[in-house]
């Protein structure tokens, strides 16, 4: 079925380390798309939870989210994130704040919270989204679907290649070990597992530059949404 009519968004799924960030910002920069990364959402959340609510627990805290007042708008065509109106996007990246994160996603009322916020952006402008249930259960009518995958080995090669740049001494082995273990946790869990939408194109970015994977989307796009 053709994506013509569909809601004009380009939703990608994949594992860990298959290039979703990379590849999606610069696809929304080529078509003049909003960028969302679904786990800047969820980093958002968990600052909010370690730095004003910590004194609540995870359960307490999901079902407080609504009236937290925490916004997400699009400021000169890039996705922010404020907290009673600051900026907070450049705190979002500390470890302790991607831990919680991790936690707090296993919660619905935060997942459906974290949905609710992707498909209030896709209303006003057309977006590239990307996570692991953006095909399946975040936008289900997206115009175009894409599962980004790579072999376990290439994606713990990237990442290896990303600690060692940083100077964080640490053995190959050990960083493929966690590769596999997150891809068995994401698809094995019972909320939003990580699967292939039906009508999703799947790309393989293996031994594949970002040019070539990004040009093949955006030609995607003008084959099934135009």
């Amino acid at each position: 079925m053709s994506g013509r009519g569909k809601l004009k968004v380009i939703a990608v799924d994949g594992p860990a380390g298959s290039g979703k960030t990379t590849v999606c910002s610069e696809v929304a920069r080529r078509l003049g798309f909003l960028f969302i990364s679904s786990g800047s959402i969820y980093r958002a959340c968990s600052w909010v939870f370690l730095n004003v609510y910590h004194g609540l627990n995870l359960q307490d805290f999901a079902r407080e989210l609504k009236s937290i007042p925490l916004e997400f708008d699009v400021l000169e065509g890039s996705f922010v994130v404020k907290y009673q109106g600051r900026i907070i996007n450049g705190e979002l990246h500390d470890p302790r704040i991607a831990m919680e994160a991790s936690r707090l996603a296993r919660i619905q009322e935060v997942r459906e919270f974290a949905n609710e916020v992707q498909k209030a952006l896709a209303a006003k402008a057309p977006v590239v989204v990307e996570g692991r249930d953006a095909t399946t259960v975040v936008f289900p009518d997206a115009c175009l679907k894409v599962f980004l995958t790579a072999t376990p080995e290439e994606r713990a090669l990237r990442r290896w290649r990303e600690l060692v740049a940083k100077g964080v001494p640490v053995a190959f082995e050990e960083i493929l070990k966690e590769v596999v273990e997150r891809d068995m946790a994401d698809s094995e869990r019972s909320l939003a597992p990580l699967v292939k939408a039906p009508d999703a194109v799947t790309i393989d970015t293996t031994g594949i530059d970002v040019e070539t994977v990004v040009e093949k989307i955006v030609e995607l796009y003008r084959q099934k949404c135009i």
